[in-house]
């Protein structure tokens, strides 16, 4: 396997079986690499737009820190396939993960003061 980035439809995923030997199978391949750079951005998003304040109640609390906890695992390891599929070393391969996740991010991704939450905001507030 060569380690420097190059062209060509020969491409190893980080799947025992997955090797694209012609161009339909690479093309499918950079598919499945654009739609999880998508899903990826939009886990993002979704579990920034949870971290807005939580309510008085202790069950809910648990609750949604529950549902947060999982969707960052579920961030965690879009974000780790991802940098498997940067690790093709494949120029088509890399271009697709970085305009599919700049697509991501201009679809998914609202301006900050859209958001109900703000790092920021948090960080204004412990530092007086």
């Amino acid at each position: 396997m060569d380690m420097t980035l190059g062209w060509g439809t020969m491409v190893m995923y980080p799947f025992k079986n997955w090797m694209t030997m012609n161009g339909a199978q690479y093309f499918w391949g950079l598919v499945a690499v654009f739609a999880t750079s998508i899903l990826f951005q939009f886990v993002f998003n979704w579990r920034y737009k949870l971290e807005k304040p939580l309510k008085k109640s202790i069950s809910n609390k648990i609750g949604r820190r529950l549902i947060r906890s999982i969707i960052y695992g579920i961030q965690v390891f879009l974000a780790y396939l991802l940098m498997y599929f940067a690790m093709t070393y494949n120029w088509g391969v890399y271009l697709t993960i970085v305009f599919s996740n700049m697509l991501g991010y201009f679809i998914f991704h609202l301006e900050p003061e859209e958001y109900h939450f703000s790092p920021l905001a948090i960080q204004e507030e412990c530092c007086h």
